[in-house]
């Protein structure tokens, strides 16, 4: 789970820009990822807070098939975070044994096996994750990028809560290296998809600067759904 230097405005690329995988896409991933790795080293270093990954457990013996990956980025209330636990565990459903399930969040980042602990981890992410905080959502977003590009399988990457900032160039320069790499990652490595879990009772501000992040992965073509609170949405 890692991040880039975020020292220069982020910039929407053009499609001259975008990796070739035939010549050079394999570069593009080396270099941004590489640079993601070290730079989530000096920022898990500076915040604390965040847990290091955890060991990877031992996988049985079945196939992994896809993965899916659960990012608390701000906290949400216990009920809300029963529904989007069930949702997103309705979602593998049977499938868990050959799923790759990670949460990443302040409370914990590790990697699961057990499909019971994988939901009890989601549940505890969301209603013990740090308020919204665009430094620390940085770190988790850069880790989630990186851990999410060192695999092939198609992969769902739920986001759960709202963006800790003001205005959209702090969002740029704090979370765009993330949002270039999994670009890449999508396009160069394997499928992504990704399914934003707002919280309720967000900002008004924080809503809008969410919308904007989602809004910057739909511009690079990347499937995006967002959810809302209500019981019987899926």
């Amino acid at each position: 789970m890692a991040a880039r230097n975020d020292s220069h405005d982020w910039e929407q690329p053009t499609d001259s820009e975008l990796p070739v995988p035939k010549k050079n896409g394999w570069l593009y991933i080396f270099i941004a990822l590489g640079t993601l790795a070290v730079t989530a080293l000096i920022l898990t270093t500076i915040y604390r807070e965040i847990p290091r990954r955890n060991a990877i457990v031992k996988r049985s013996k079945t196939p992994i098939t896809r993965a899916v990956y659960a990012l608390a980025l701000s906290p949400v209330d216990s009920a809300t975070a029963h529904i989007y636990t069930r949702r997103i565990a309705e979602k593998i459903g049977a499938d868990s044994a050959s799923t790759k399930m990670v949460v990443g969040s302040t409370h914990v980042a590790q990697q699961f096996v057990s499909f019971t602990d994988f939901r009890r981890s989601i549940f505890e992410a969301c209603v013990n994750a740090r308020p919204a905080n665009l430094r620390i959502q940085q770190v988790l977003t850069a880790n989630i990028a990186n851990t999410i590009g060192g695999d092939q399988l198609p992969s769902t990457l739920y986001i759960i809560g709202d963006i800790g900032a003001d205005n959209f160039t702090d969002v740029q320069k704090k979370l765009g290296d993330a949002i270039d790499a999994l670009q890449i990652r999508d396009q160069v490595i394997g499928p992504l998809s990704i399914v934003s879990y707002p919280s309720p009772r967000a900002s008004e501000k924080h809503r809008e600067m969410t919308m904007q992040f989602l809004d910057a992965f739909r511009k690079r073509n990347i499937d995006i759904e967002t959810k809302d609170v209500s019981p019987h949405a899926q």
